[in-house]
């Protein structure tokens, strides 16, 4: 973790806490408080005679997400798949010496509002020196997000098609936090679409058509200059294969459904075993190079989106999104992905317990009139940052969730007296 910037951080942390908190409350006042209770005006506990009247009470510029197309479509043609079917990386996008660990898919993060990160993320040995980053095969380079930190260093995403020449290919490669380009990619910035900050911040979206030979240098992940970006993510999209099963609309997802693991596509056995090496090194769970697929149907763990909206209306970034995951760095920790808009969220870790009401596993929680509480919560899977408040969970049927979230204190004492207070707000699958 960088030591430096962990005030910062807590102090951006506890913006999006008070940011969430009040978020809740105005989308409940805006529901009037009824959200599939099927009565105007009646809160989340009303008539449940539950402890009387309750009390009043957390990418890339322009979303880099690799095959962001309409998924409706399903896979490509069988043509293309046929075109495709021999597709493989045969050189590693950064030397493996550079790689401390891998943090599989399913990690959780601001890339996704309220889901987890659809990529593998490799994080530097050492980030004071510059990774060269490659293409791991022949490819098409057909976008680039770049942006640029007010101290003038850069984090960019990288977007590549095999089979392919744009977002629509069989199979799309993601690299993201680049911090440095090789000259021929520099020279695309010449012809991108850019927006600049008075503090000297600038986004830029390059679109276009250029092949790129498997090795051929990008550009550096880390490296003395690199400020906001000490790793480099590595991820596949591939339509040839069916959708992962995920909680929620395709129109929602919007291709990640097809996310893959990119170390599945290297041929050499030894390179293989290199990259399960890293990636045991950084995930704790199996599948060891992780998976989207974490919802379970009946229970709590997974995505719930927001009751206003409604699951087929819902859009990623856009939406209200509640979730509960396991946190794949940690076999012991579940996490709360809670998504109201950029700048109020809470992404909070807690130990899983195995019985009781308090930070119950969330897979283990299901339909019934019970209370759930989580606190003694982390701002990290592997560390006791702590972050104040806690969380109340109830969920009323295999469709419907209400969840609150408090910024100070403790879980109550005894729960049964307990109830969810007028800021709750529902949440439906």
């Amino acid at each position: 973790m960088d030591e430096d910037r962990t005030p910062r951080r807590k102090a951006a942390a506890a913006r999006r806490l008070a940011a969430l908190a009040a978020a809740l409350a105005a989308a409940c006042a805006a529901d009037g408080g009824a959200a599939g209770d099927g009565a105007g005006g009646r809160g989340p506990d009303a008539g449940r005679g539950r402890g009387g009247d309750a009390a009043a009470a957390d990418g890339a510029a322009g979303d880099a997400r690799p095959a962001a197309a309409d998924a409706s479509g399903g896979g490509p043609s069988s043509d293309a798949g046929a075109a495709c079917a021999e597709f493989a990386f045969s050189v590693p996008p950064m030397d493996l010496a550079a790689i401390a660990t891998i943090i599989p898919i399913g990690s959780l993060g601001n890339y996704k509002g309220g889901v987890p990160i659809p990529k593998t993320y490799q994080t530097l040995a050492d980030r004071s020196v510059a990774a060269e980053v490659r293409a791991p095969a022949d490819l098409t380079l057909f976008r680039l997000f770049h942006h640029r930190n007010p101290d003038g260093s850069y984090d960019a995403g990288l977007l590549l098609a095999a089979c392919g020449a744009d977002i629509d290919a069989p199979v799309v490669v993601e690299l993201s936090h680049v911090t440095a380009y090789a000259p021929r990619v520099a020279a695309l910035l010449a012809d991108a679409s850019c927006d600049e900050q008075p503090d000297g911040a600038m986004d830029c979206d390059w679109q276009g058509d250029v092949p790129v030979a498997a090795g051929e240098p990008l550009g550096a992940a880390g490296g003395p200059t690199a400020t906001s970006a000490n790793a480099l993510d590595f991820g596949v999209t591939d339509r040839r294969a069916p959708p992962a099963d995920l909680i929620g609309s395709p129109e929602f997802w919007k291709g990640l459904e097809y996310a893959r693991c990119p170390y599945d596509y290297f041929g050499d056995e030894a390179l293989r075993a290199g990259y399960d090496e890293l990636l045991a090194r950084g995930g704790a769970r199996e599948p060891r190079c992780g998976t989207l697929e974490l919802g379970v149907v009946g229970a709590l763990q997974g995505p719930w989106f927001s009751a206003e909206v409604g699951v087929d209306a819902a859009r990623i970034n856009q939406t209200p999104v509640v979730g509960f995951y396991p946190a794949v760095e940690n076999a012991s920790r579940e996490a709360i992905n809670a998504f109201f808009g950029w700048d109020a969220s809470l992404l909070a870790y807690y130990e899983a317990e195995h019985g009781g009401r308090r930070n119950r596993a969330a897979a283990e929680v299901v339909p019934g009139p019970d209370l759930y509480c989580y606190d003694d919560l982390k701002a990290h899977p592997l560390t006791d940052d702590p972050l104040p408040g806690h969380a109340l969970v109830r969920v009323d049927s295999a469709g419907q969730m209400w969840f609150e979230y408090v910024p100070d204190g403790p879980c109550p004492a005894n729960l049964d007296a307990a109830s969810l207070s007028p800021a709750a707000a529902a949440f439906v699958r």
